[in-house]
């Protein structure tokens, strides 16, 4: 896949809102990310593409993204929640001696789709219906509309890819559950935060977990919103999307406890589990 290569399929593709690509490139462009992203780019064959984040020192979680290895000497990273110009000079300053560009593509936009036609290379994200995304030029595909929007983040949702703020920072990888969407290796050697993970994993430290709830109606509560159990803050909110049935499904980082509990906003909205 190229800047030049994966024009807009018709009918199909929609742009996607907030989403942007980083490029790592050059002769040391795999070690460099092996040594800061938690993800074993190792193990990934030209072509390949996995779930990866990058994290502060303190095992803290920046962004997370799905990371294709383009070529021996070319990574995209494509970043749902953290700007590709925030993010591509915060890494680049590790780059260091290495020989290796890390590099907002503003020339690109990530486009996406629910089956369909896809461009060569798109990244084949597993869950239904066949969702799939992929880089192409920058204004060749039309934008998401909101109900496009709404379906893209229900499947986030449901498929377990914590979504974030622009910022990072506010959550160890196991609160997001990481290790469960395959964006965590223990084996692989150090990377920021990578002590923290591994203490976290092996020891059983974190109590709080990304977790799915629903309400039978529409909600407005923002980031951040308290989650009650049984009148007790028992976690927060990451955000909300609507489904068909005209209810809402809630992505909260939720500490562990008494299923029996009743789970609530502040405003009394009850939730259940999914």
């Amino acid at each position: 896949m190229t800047e030049q290569s994966s024009p807009c399929p018709p009918d199909t593709a929609r742009r996607l809102f907030g989403w942007s690509v980083l490029t790592i490139e050059g002769p040391d462009a795999l070690a460099f990310a092996q040594s800061q992203l938690t993800s074993n780019i190792t193990q990934l064959t030209t072509g390949g593409w996995q779930w990866s984040s990058w994290l502060s020192a303190k095992g803290r979680v920046i962004a997370v993204f799905a990371l294709l290895k383009e070529s021996e000497e070319r990574l995209l990273l494509f970043l749902p929640d953290h700007p590709a110009t925030t993010l591509a000079p915060q890494l680049a300053r590790f780059v260091l001696r290495r020989k290796a560009k890390v590099t907002a593509a503003e020339a690109l936009d990530v486009i996406a789709g629910f089956g369909g036609v896809r461009p060569a290379g798109a990244l084949e994200l597993g869950d239904a219906p066949d969702r799939w995304i992929s880089a192409g030029p920058a204004g060749a595909c039309a934008p998401a509309d909101a109900a496009f929007e709404r379906a893209w983040l229900l499947a986030d949702i449901r498929l377990g890819l914590p979504r974030l703020d622009a910022e990072g920072g506010q959550h160890t990888a196991h609160m997001l559950s990481l290790d469960l969407l395959g964006a965590l290796s223990l084996d692989k050697g150090c990377y920021p935060g990578q002590e923290i993970v591994a203490r976290t994993h092996y020891l059983g430290q974190s109590r709080r977990r990304l977790t799915r709830l629903r309400t039978e109606h529409g909600v407005d509560a923002a980031r951040g919103s308290a989650v009650l159990r049984n009148g007790s803050v028992a976690g927060e909110l990451l955000c909300i999307a609507t489904d068909a049935a005209g209810g809402c499904e809630l992505q909260c980082v939720l500490a562990e406890g008494d299923d029996s509990g009743e789970l609530a906003l502040g405003d009394g909205t009850r939730l259940a589990r999914t």
